[in-house]
């Protein structure tokens, strides 16, 4: 269960999930640069969330905890 504060960070082959408008998102939800392009998912589109390597880093920083599978 996800908590008003939670995020998600979606990388590698998870980022497809913002193409599939079958799958609800929470509100904050976060995608790898990288891994948008490398899927040829336009990073033009509605996405807010893009972030970069350095954004990565900070947003787990800032994280109280980091689960990650």
């Amino acid at each position: 269960m996800m908590g008003e504060q939670d995020a998600i960070l979606l990388t590698g082959n998870a980022v497809t999930a913002l193409a599939d408008s079958t799958i609800t998102l929470p509100e904050t939800v976060y995608a790898l640069q990288e891994d948008l392009r490398a899927r040829a998912i336009d990073p033009e589109q509605d996405i807010s969330g893009q972030v970069t390597f350095d954004d990565m880093v900070s947003l787990t920083i800032q994280a109280q905890r980091v689960i990650s599978w």
